[in-house]
Protein backbone atom coordinates (compact mmCIF):
# COMPACT_ATOMS: atom_id res chain seq x y z
CA UNK A 1 0.00 0.00 0.00
CA UNK A 2 1.42 3.39 -0.97
CA UNK A 3 1.66 6.35 1.41
CA UNK A 4 -1.16 8.08 -0.48
CA UNK A 5 -3.43 5.03 -0.22
CA UNK A 6 -2.66 4.74 3.49
CA UNK A 7 -3.52 8.43 4.02
CA UNK A 8 -6.83 7.98 2.20
CA UNK A 9 -7.66 4.90 4.27
CA UNK A 10 -6.84 6.74 7.50
CA UNK A 11 -8.97 9.73 6.45
CA UNK A 12 -11.91 7.41 5.72
CA UNK A 13 -11.49 5.63 9.07
CA UNK A 14 -11.39 8.97 10.92
CA UNK A 15 -14.46 10.22 9.04
CA UNK A 16 -16.38 7.05 9.98
CA UNK A 17 -15.36 7.37 13.63
CA UNK A 18 -16.61 10.95 13.73
CA UNK A 19 -20.22 9.77 13.35
CA UNK A 20 -20.27 8.77 17.02
CA UNK A 21 -20.18 12.46 17.96
CA UNK A 22 -20.91 15.77 16.28
CA UNK A 23 -23.35 16.90 13.64
CA UNK A 24 -24.59 14.35 11.07
CA UNK A 25 -24.37 16.66 8.04
CA UNK A 26 -20.84 17.82 8.92
CA UNK A 27 -19.69 14.23 9.45
CA UNK A 28 -21.34 13.06 6.23
CA UNK A 29 -19.63 15.83 4.26
CA UNK A 30 -16.25 14.86 5.76
CA UNK A 31 -16.84 11.22 4.83
CA UNK A 32 -17.76 12.06 1.22
CA UNK A 33 -14.71 14.32 0.96
CA UNK A 34 -12.46 11.53 2.25
CA UNK A 35 -13.91 9.32 -0.49
CA UNK A 36 -13.02 11.93 -3.11
CA UNK A 37 -16.41 13.58 -3.64
CA UNK A 38 -16.23 17.38 -3.66
CA UNK A 39 -18.65 20.10 -4.67
CA UNK A 40 -19.43 23.64 -3.60
CA UNK A 41 -23.06 23.25 -4.65
CA UNK A 42 -25.00 23.25 -1.41
CA UNK A 43 -28.57 24.11 -0.53
CA UNK A 44 -29.84 25.65 2.68
CA UNK A 45 -32.37 22.99 3.61
CA UNK A 46 -33.69 24.49 6.83
CA UNK A 47 -36.82 22.37 7.30
CA UNK A 48 -35.10 19.02 7.71
CA UNK A 49 -38.26 16.86 7.71
CA UNK A 50 -39.32 14.03 5.43
CA UNK A 51 -42.38 16.10 4.43
CA UNK A 52 -40.17 19.00 3.30
CA UNK A 53 -37.87 16.55 1.50
CA UNK A 54 -40.84 15.15 -0.44
CA UNK A 55 -42.11 18.63 -1.30
CA UNK A 56 -38.66 19.71 -2.48
CA UNK A 57 -37.38 16.60 -4.23
CA UNK A 58 -40.27 14.23 -5.02
CA UNK A 59 -42.82 16.36 -6.84
CA UNK A 60 -43.77 13.39 -9.07
CA UNK A 61 -44.26 11.03 -6.08
CA UNK A 62 -41.78 8.45 -7.38
CA UNK A 63 -40.20 7.70 -3.99
CA UNK A 64 -41.53 4.49 -2.47
CA UNK A 65 -42.48 5.70 1.01
CA UNK A 66 -42.43 2.33 2.74
CA UNK A 67 -39.02 1.33 1.34
CA UNK A 68 -37.60 4.77 2.18
CA UNK A 69 -38.80 4.36 5.79
CA UNK A 70 -40.14 7.92 5.76
CA UNK A 71 -41.99 7.44 9.04
CA UNK A 72 -38.66 6.64 10.70
CA UNK A 73 -36.85 9.81 9.55
CA UNK A 74 -35.89 12.13 12.40
CA UNK A 75 -34.13 14.55 10.05
CA UNK A 76 -32.67 14.86 6.56
CA UNK A 77 -29.76 17.07 5.51
CA UNK A 78 -28.85 18.09 1.99
CA UNK A 79 -25.09 17.54 1.80
CA UNK A 80 -24.25 18.69 -1.74
CA UNK A 81 -25.00 18.35 -5.43
CA UNK A 82 -22.37 16.84 -7.70
CA UNK A 83 -22.88 17.72 -11.36
CA UNK A 84 -21.83 15.64 -14.32
CA UNK A 85 -19.41 18.39 -15.37
CA UNK A 86 -17.75 18.27 -11.93
CA UNK A 87 -17.41 14.51 -12.17
CA UNK A 88 -15.69 14.74 -15.56
CA UNK A 89 -13.54 17.82 -14.90
CA UNK A 90 -12.42 16.93 -11.37
CA UNK A 91 -12.00 13.20 -11.99
CA UNK A 92 -14.13 12.29 -8.97
CA UNK A 93 -12.57 8.88 -8.54
CA UNK A 94 -15.44 6.92 -6.99
CA UNK A 95 -17.99 7.64 -9.74
CA UNK A 96 -17.62 6.35 -13.26
CA UNK A 97 -16.13 9.01 -15.51
CA UNK A 98 -17.11 7.41 -18.78
CA UNK A 99 -19.84 8.93 -20.90
CA UNK A 100 -21.90 5.74 -21.28
CA UNK A 101 -24.18 6.59 -18.33
CA UNK A 102 -24.98 10.00 -19.78
CA UNK A 103 -25.39 8.53 -23.27
CA UNK A 104 -27.99 6.02 -22.04
CA UNK A 105 -29.76 8.64 -19.91
CA UNK A 106 -29.40 12.13 -21.39
CA UNK A 107 -31.28 13.57 -18.39
CA UNK A 108 -28.57 12.50 -15.97
CA UNK A 109 -26.95 15.78 -15.02
CA UNK A 110 -26.11 15.46 -11.33
CA UNK A 111 -26.21 13.47 -8.13
CA UNK A 112 -27.75 14.76 -4.90
CA UNK A 113 -26.24 13.63 -1.60
CA UNK A 114 -28.31 13.53 1.59
CA UNK A 115 -27.78 12.32 5.14
CA UNK A 116 -30.75 10.94 7.06
CA UNK A 117 -31.04 10.44 10.78
CA UNK A 118 -33.52 7.64 11.39
CA UNK A 119 -35.07 6.03 14.43
CA UNK A 120 -33.10 3.09 15.84
CA UNK A 121 -34.10 -0.30 14.52
CA UNK A 122 -36.67 -1.78 16.82
CA UNK A 123 -36.87 -5.47 17.50
CA UNK A 124 -40.21 -6.86 18.51
CA UNK A 125 -40.27 -10.09 20.50
CA UNK A 126 -43.20 -12.26 21.46
CA UNK A 127 -43.34 -13.72 24.91
CA UNK A 128 -43.28 -17.50 24.82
Amino acid sequence: MTVSELQIKQAIEQALRSFSTGHLATNALALFQSLGYRSDKKLNFSLRTSANFLTSFDEDSKLHHKNALLDEWLSVDFIFQLTWDEIISNNQFQLSCNNSAKATNPFLTSYLFFANLILPLRVFCQAS
